[in-house]
């Protein structure tokens, strides 16, 4: 990860030779900078309208300046610690998203807190060009940092940087600084899902046809019916492709407890027989069971009804 921190610790005279070298030919800097220079050259720029002499404003003209700092005194290193948390959130932004709804994630040495760029809460109401690079323009810190933790931060997650092809890479940074959190219409949305539940179905595809190549059983998450059988014999022909003999690969039917009925029991168990099940597993989670008593009582009920099919 690029964070430039050798940039921020430098002289003012090293960035204003490394921002002269970007003026005479913009190729000899590195490309990340490149980014940081044409934003901060565009902000200036249009910071403030100039007349043209008939009383028509007109935009001001970049001259090349002994320091890159605008008339209204822009913080130079300032500006470029605001770069280096944009450039932060965009490398691990996705080590402190919240992608896990059940506890918080483990520190993973992300550094995104305000001290690692050498700012504190008092800085969050100050205002800085570099916003312009990720699409607010000039504005606080306090909106910045808002801004990339929902983009980045949130409760999904994006690692992208380490993609060679910088084209995609700068796509990928657009979707996601300026378009990722626009509010999707409905039809987007139901297209989404469609893509979700299609992708699911072509992971159990896959998860079958792993287990029958390299596999000695497979656990159908399923209802024992035409769909489960359906899907079974998928897994075998499968395996025939794959030279083996499917028979040697086990099938496991999985029972739950339910409300406790040794018939249902019976009758779910003969029901993944007839569909060439070699195994059976049953669960006792959920069965709202008192005590660890009961929940071995149980599987001592289902062995015995096992036993008689």
């Amino acid at each position: 990860m690029k964070d430039f921190s050798y940039i921020t610790n430098a002289s003012p005279a090293f960035i204003e030779n490394m921002y002269q070298d970007f003026v005479r030919d913009p190729k000899t800097v590195d490309p990340e900078f490149r980014k940081f220079f044409e934003g901060f050259d565009f902000a200036v720029s249009n910071l403030k309208p100039q007349p043209n002499g008939n009383g028509t404003a007109v935009a001001a003209r970049k001259e090349t300046p002994a320091v890159p700092i605008s008339e209204d005194g822009v913080d130079w290193m300032r500006e470029i610690q605001v770069y280096r948390m944009i450039l932060g959130y965009r490398n691990k932004g996705h080590l402190i998203a919240k992608t896990n709804p059940i506890r918080e994630r483990k520190d993973r040495g992300a550094n995104l807190d305000l001290a690692f760029f050498h700012f504190s809460e008092e800085d969050l109401d100050k205002n800085f060009f570099a916003g312009n690079l990720i699409g607010l323009g000039t504005t606080s810190l306090r909106n910045i940092l808002a801004h990339l933790q929902k983009c980045y931060a949130t409760h999904v997650g994006i690692e992208f940087k380490y993609i060679s092809n910088q084209k995609k890479i700068d796509w990928l940074t657009n979707e996601m600084e300026r378009k990722f959190t626009e509010p999707l219409s409905i039809n987007t949305k139901k297209r989404i899902l469609e893509k979700l539940n299609g992708a699911r179905g072509y992971e159990a595809g896959f998860a079958r046809l792993r287990a029958a190549r390299l596999g000695d059983g497979w656990f159908p998450l399923m209802n024992p019916d035409d769909k489960c059988r359906a899907a079974i014999e998928k897994v075998r022909s499968y395996a025939r492709e794959a030279g083996r003999d499917p028979e040697k690969i086990g099938i496991e039917g999985r029972i739950s407890h339910g409300a406790g009925s040794e018939e249902a029991w019976r009758a779910e168990l003969q029901a993944w027989k007839s569909l060439g099940a070699t195994h059976a597993s049953f669960n006792t989670m959920k069965a709202n069971l008192p005590s660890p008593r009961a929940h071995i009582e149980a599987i001592r009920r289902f062995h015995a009804v096992a036993a008689s099919v």
